[in-house]
């Protein structure tokens, strides 16, 4: 819980100092990891059968660790008899049990902050992580919004949506065909995959927009550029509000609900 408290204040560059946002960027997917035997704990516990028995290989070393999950690397029998690649996230062991917990806490210490620095409430940091940690926790809603994307983009062979494979995954439990390629905030790296970081950033945008403009939603956070999407007939530009402070504050919800969404786990 805390890791993903500084996941969030890691993304903001454009108000806290570099020195902080730097430090806690680790946190995105370089956090402490679980041990090989909590992992093979959970994967038993989720799908039945121990790791070895699941899978023909299973890599040791996580390729990747944040504050929900780590992914491991690992080989599975193809519909051919052969070895497919897939990638595992797997849980960290103990998070259902101390969410609740923790969300208390941080609410708390939020509350304490946004009365020491009135002109800088923080109370969106919990109203964010509050209703949002119950559906993170459960897999199967990252399943099913992956299979939503990978139908919006279906034929776009510039977006590549990792496959589920759904016998081999439960609410703690996600494996997905291994899609190779780089964080999109590396830049050198997709330099050297021979990518122009310009065009890469442009087609992340244009992404998000036919997802949230013209699909209604974006189920998942950043598909992987591949190909431009097919052009579409602009809609006439909407006039802006000449005045912005007459616009409406957003809602918040209650604070005592914060915690009780977490509870329902």
């Amino acid at each position: 819980m805390y890791l993903k408290l500084a996941q969030h204040l890691s993304q903001l560059d454009y108000l806290l100092p570099d020195e902080y946002t730097d430090t806690l960027r680790v946190c995105l997917d370089d956090a402490p990891q679980s041990s090989l035997a909590d992992v093979a704990a959970t994967v038993a516990e989720e799908l039945g059968r121990p790791i070895e028995e699941l899978f023909l290989s299973f890599e040791p070393l996580p390729l990747a660790s944040a504050s929900l999950a780590q992914v491991h690397r690992a080989t599975v029998r193809d519909a051919a008899g052969g070895a497919r690649s897939v990638a595992v996230k797997v849980q960290h062991r103990g998070l259902r049990e101390t969410a609740t917990g923790d969300v208390d806490m941080v609410t708390a210490a939020v509350a304490v902050v946004s009365r020491i620095f009135p002109a800088m409430p923080f109370w969106w940091v919990a109203d964010e992580i509050a209703p949002n940690l119950p559906v993170e926790l459960d897999f199967r809603a990252e399943a099913a919004n992956a299979r939503r994307c990978a139908a919006m983009f279906r034929g776009d062979p510039r977006v590549a949506v990792p496959e589920t494979l759904p016998a081999l995954s439960s609410s703690r439990v996600l494996t997905m065909s291994f899609e190779p390629g780089c964080s999109v905030a590396d830049r050198a790296a997709i330099e050297r995959m021979g990518l122009a970081p310009a065009r890469v950033a442009s087609l992340i945008s244009e992404a998000f927009c036919f997802q949230v403009f013209e699909q209604g939603s974006a189920p998942l956070p950043r598909p992987a550029p591949a190909r431009r999407v097919t052009e579409r007939r602009a809609e006439p530009p909407q006039t802006p509000n000449p005045n912005p402070r007459n616009r409406a504050p957003p809602r918040r919800s209650p604070r005592r609900a914060r915690a009780a969404q977490v509870r329902a786990l």
